[in-house]
């Protein structure tokens, strides 16, 4: 049998982790977003929103 606690938690942070890309990519529109500047890239390897 499965946990439902631990599979309501998985789903919550699924859930969560989706919403965060989301957000993060929101302003993305092609491409070249991803390389248009060194700030961007300096910032797309944090892990703090």
């Amino acid at each position: 049998m499965f946990d439902p606690e631990l599979v309501l938690e998985i789903l919550s942070q699924v859930l969560e982790a989706s919403s965060r890309i989301e957000r993060r990519f929101a302003s993305i529109r092609s491409p070249d977003d991803f390389l248009g500047s060194e700030d961007y890239l300096s910032l797309s390897n944090t892990f703090i929103d």
